[in-house]
């Protein structure tokens, strides 16, 4: 059996990892709705599936996650060794 991922329609191009894989990735080159087929194909039979895939912009691309952990606080090093009671 032979499996193919192809983009059947969408606002830009996608490029897939391994195309012939059934298990894959895809990266999209612009944001909007893309439509991903999938065919399998064992020289007898052929069919296949789609799949919608949204892609947002997100502003910026793949950004690194903004983390906040509260205000600064300082203990000192004895306090820290103590054992909760």
């Amino acid at each position: 059996v032979t499996t193919t991922w192809t983009m059947t329609s969408g606002p830009g191009t996608v490029t897939f990892g391994n195309a012939s894989a059934v298990d894959t990735t895809a990266a999209f080159s612009a944001s909007g709705v893309y439509v991903l087929r999938l065919t399998a194909d064992d020289s007898e039979l052929t069919d296949y599936d789609e799949v919608q895939i949204t892609v947002n912009s997100g502003g910026g691309g793949n950004e690194a996650p903004a983390v906040e952990a509260g205000l600064n606080d300082a203990i000192k090093a004895a306090e820290a060794a103590k054992p909760a009671k």
